[in-house]
């Protein structure tokens, strides 16, 4: 958080009509880092680092439909003890939830006096749960902007798509701004997207038909006897999948996996888009891919979807499924932004969420990127873009995943009819670094104690990715 003083109006009134009064009045705190800049607002609460502006005005004024919009957000509150746990992470210790409630979570207090004060401005805020990691919250847009003292517009975000975002910093009360660390949420625009590279040329046809059991082969991993049994995996994403068309991967693949393992989880209140789940989308195809395929690796073991584009709410949402569902060892994500996007708050606060998870015994997979060392807001590699590592891959937390090309033997096929000899793709023989992965070195986290040895290069920041 970078915190300014900002006297509320109604302190200005009172001090207009009682100037000589000698008591003090109670000042609010701006959380200019719960924002990103956006292109051609007039936003002068710039966050401390300099930022890319991935949005773009479209509208200054909402309607009136969109004012009375019901908008969802999240105040993010302080973890306690954080420099203990991660020194017990960093031992190997899972920390059991109920010493995590006691000890680490936010405190019960902090949550009701956020949770109060919201409804006492008459925002609804979500059931209290375990973790207390923040006060999940929703509202007409013109309400939640009134209290949080915040201006909406409507905004371009990379994907094309218009959406009610804030363009100016919020404010809280310097009471309740203490147990916060951040007002998430406030700039739907600004989300993980999916990173899936879509082959040019359709399988067949002289390319390879790959599938998990041609990978398990590659890596020696046939016949070792582990196949996920008695684990249960954890997959965000943001679209729906179709039951039809994993049970035909499944058949196709050689793979036992069924649907009987795949459950479907709508973490919080947000609701999903109906036209990200059409079968053409690009999130609907990274969902597809990523459940597919990690039930085709680890046939024995359960896969639970859980439908959202906000990973605290995906965090949040497995620790409390954590007593029923004690398998989730393993929790993965395909969507990422740069760093140099930000909100930093964002970046901060989900960190907390991330160590929350490792705390738990459960490791976090997210991407390095498909948009090589200089992601472009073009959603593609650019030499003039800045430098980025890409989020949350490069939380300290997450285990960064970078990406490979594989190369296949060609067996020459003589046609049936005659003609000319083509040559068909069949084994793998090589496995090379990915020219399109992307990677760097983070420009907010800390380099962990764990990432030193020979090939790391010098420097005191988290390098990404960790494997690939």
């Amino acid at each position: 958080m970078s915190p300014s003083h900002r006297l509320t109006a109604a302190a200005a009134a009172l001090l207009a009509l009682v100037a000589s009064a000698t008591h003090a009045f109670a000042s609010d705190i701006v959380f200019s880092g719960s924002i990103a800049p956006v292109e051609g607002a007039a936003d002068t609460q710039r966050p401390a680092k300099a930022h890319v502006s991935v949005g773009k005005l479209v509208r200054d004024e909402l309607t009136p439909a969109e004012g009375q919009s019901d908008f969802h957000f999240s105040v993010a509150l302080k973890m306690r003890n954080l420099p203990e746990l991660r020194s017990r992470i960093a031992a190997g210790e899972v920390i059991p939830q109920s010493e995590m409630v006691a000890k680490f979570y936010p405190a019960r207090e902090s949550f009701l006096r956020v949770a109060n004060w919201l409804a006492g401005r008459g925002i609804q805020t979500a059931p209290e749960e375990m973790t207390h990691l923040a006060v999940q919250a929703h509202g007409p847009a013109f309400q939640v902007g009134q209290v949080l003292q915040t201006r909406f517009a409507r905004v371009k975000g990379l994907d094309g798509r218009e959406y009610t975002s804030a363009v100016s910093a919020p404010s809280v009360p310097e009471e309740i701004a203490g147990f916060a660390a951040g007002v998430n949420g406030l700039q739907p625009h600004m989300r993980p997207l999916p990173q899936i590279t879509l082959p040019t040329t359709p399988l067949g046809n002289g390319q390879p038909s790959c599938g998990p059991l041609t990978i398990a082969w590659y890596y020696n991993a046939l016949g070792l006897g582990l196949d996920g049994t008695n684990e249960t995996i954890a997959i965000m994403t943001g679209a729906a999948v179709d039951p039809n068309d994993l049970n035909a991967f499944w058949a196709n693949s050689g793979e036992r996996q069924t649907n009987a393992s795949f459950t479907v989880i709508n973490p919080g209140w947000t609701a999903i888009d109906p036209s990200q789940n059409a079968s053409n989308n690009v999130a609907c195809f990274e969902a597809t891919i990523d459940v597919e395929w990690a039930g085709g690796i680890a046939p024995g073991a359960k896969i639970r979807q859980y439908i959202t584009v906000d990973p605290s709410q995906f965090a949040v949402q497995i620790l409390n499924d954590l007593a029923a569902n004690p398998g989730i060892h393993q929790a993965s994500m395909s969507g990422a932004f740069a760093e140099s996007w930000g909100p930093d708050d964002q970046l901060i606060s989900d960190s907390q969420y991330f160590i929350s998870l490792a705390a738990a015994g459960i490791t976090f997979f997210a991407p390095s990127g498909d948009w090589g060392s200089n992601p472009s807001i073009q959603m593609d590699y650019d030499p003039i873009a800045p430098l980025s590592a890409m989020w949350p891959a490069s939380d300290p937390s997450v285990v960064g995943v970078g990406g490979t090309s594989m190369a296949f033997a060609e067996s020459p096929n003589q046609p049936a009819g005659g003609g000319a000899v083509q040559y068909i793709s069949t084994d793998p023989i090589a496995e090379y670094a990915w020219n399109g992965s992307g990677g760097g070195v983070s420009t907010w986290f800390s380099r962990p104690s764990w990432q030193s040895g020979v090939g790391v290069p010098a420097g005191s920041m988290r390098c990404v990715p960790d494997v690939s």
